[in-house]
């Protein structure tokens, strides 16, 4: 007994040639082996490209997750990735859907599970990064200590008045500032407020 003999669409046209020369065979017959095998190559054109799609989505969730785990980003850099990544992933789905509205009817249900089926994978790799990302986003943000520059520990207490910069109170009391920034831990120049009393290294 001979085996089951898989045909693809090249078959299919074979089998329609063969068909059409035999007497008595219609040109609806024609019609219908040819659309048919025209819909199987469109079918595999779109599982193809959704195949892709979703191995770049696996991509870019690992890619995040990674970031995640290194810790490597700042606040603000770990935002713009979890608002790329929103857009991305808004931007396949909707690509997606496109796919399914296009396909023909017959093979739509078939395509559409296995869609869903590749992304409620996805969502769940997804969720644990979204839920690692909305932790890190919620977490304050502790400030980058000042560089320690050794200072003399002798000086004066100044009263910060309206106006006045690091660079100008360090020159009128003989001062520098990288010392009066250590001294009083500051990270930035715009940090002072008028009416606070810091310490100015003096070096006698």
């Amino acid at each position: 007994m001979m085996g089951r003999i898989s045909v693809g669409w090249r078959g299919w046209l074979l089998v329609g040639t063969l068909v059409s020369s035999m007497p008595g065979a219609s040109v609806a017959n024609d019609v219908r082996l040819a659309n048919m095998a025209q819909d199987l190559e469109l079918l595999k054109t779109q599982v193809a490209n959704l195949q892709l799609e979703v191995k770049d989505l696996q991509r870019e969730n690992r890619h995040l997750r990674a970031t995640i785990a290194a810790g490597a980003v700042s606040g603000n850099g770990t935002r713009e990735s979890f608002r790329s990544y929103q857009e991305t992933m808004d931007r396949k789905l909707d690509d997606f859907r496109r796919v399914i509205t296009s396909s023909n009817e017959v093979h739509k249900e078939k395509l559409l599970k296995e869609i869903n089926r590749k992304l409620t994978d996805l969502a769940g790799q997804t969720k644990i990064q979204f839920d690692a990302l909305a932790k890190a986003l919620s977490a304050p943000q502790r400030p980058a200590s000042p560089p320690s520059v050794p200072h003399p520990k002798t000086g004066i207490v100044y009263k910060v008045q309206k106006g006045d910069t690091l660079s100008g109170i360090a020159r009128n009391n003989k001062s520098k500032v990288s010392w009066i920034k250590t001294a009083n831990d500051i990270i930035v120049d715009t940090a002072l407020q008028a009416g606070e009393d810091i310490f100015i290294p003096q070096d006698n």
